[in-house]
């Protein structure tokens, strides 16, 4: 009689279980860190495929099962994971989890003296590449109307570029190269004005502002691009002069 009534209670004790482990609770629970609770946190339980995310208050709610794994992931933080015990399932108690920041191991870089890595240096051109300014490119791809290749034309895959065709009957063309020929002489207004304003301060003895005003009356003719692409300083020195007495007279 002893024995069955222990086999009843052990029979009814592992029922008991069974039925815990079997019935699905709420579970509400809290995410903070070190200083606050944590809003977007992602919480998914990986054997139901249940998702959810906390509240501003960094709160949730989620259905669970005893022994579920609950995975918590944030941006910045370490990943949580947190087995269902059958604690959580019986308390009134809020789970409360805590994230930590996510350590990331940064490696020892050696920091190159010569760190220019381009297509020339790795081998792969033999030659120095062009670089062109954006209206260069413009000139190359908008204008050109037959490919300049020797090898296309004789091989006779030529393919004609529609759109240089159209920009050279409206005129286009002529005013995207006008573009790229401003811009070189821009480059030898600034050159004149970074380079040259010592020696015009105290020679010649021109301000700021006329020092901008001969660098801009100068900037389109040609033996001033030659002289800057030269770096001839001291010549350059002599045309400025001559290119000022100029500048003056006209100005009479």
């Amino acid at each position: 009689m002893k024995n069955s009534k222990q086999f009843i209670f052990l029979f009814l004790l592992f029922v008991g279980e069974m039925l815990i482990a079997q019935e699905s609770v709420i579970i509400n629970g809290k995410i903070i860190d070190e200083k606050q609770p944590l809003q977007g946190v992602h919480i998914q339980n990986l054997e139901r495929n249940r998702f959810t995310i906390t509240d501003t208050e960094g709160k949730f709610s989620i259905e669970a099962f005893l022994g579920n794994t609950l995975k918590i992931t944030y941006v910045g933080k370490e990943t949580i994971y947190r087995v269902i015990t059958r604690f959580d399932l019986e308390t009134d108690q809020p789970l409360l989890l805590k994230m930590k920041d996510e350590l990331i191991k940064i490696e020892e870089v050696e920091v190159s003296k010569n760190p220019d890595i381009n297509a020339q240096s790795l081998g792969i051109l033999q030659h120095k590449p062009i670089e062109r300014t954006y209206n260069e490119k413009r000139v190359y791809s908008e204008t050109r109307i037959l490919p300049s290749g020797l090898w296309s034309l004789l091989v006779g895959a030529v393919s004609v570029n529609f759109e240089g065709v159209i920009n050279a009957i409206t005129g286009k063309s002529k005013k995207i190269k006008q573009l790229v020929a401003n811009d070189e002489n821009m480059k030898v207004a600034n050159y004149i004005i970074e380079n040259m304003s010592t020696f015009l301060r105290k020679t010649v003895r021109l301000t700021d502002e006329e020092i901008e005003k001969l660098s801009y009356f100068v900037m389109e003719r040609t033996q001033f691009h030659d002289v800057i692409k030269a770096k001839n300083h001291k010549m350059l020195e002599f045309m400025l002069a001559d290119a000022w007495v100029e500048l003056q007279q006209n100005a009479k």
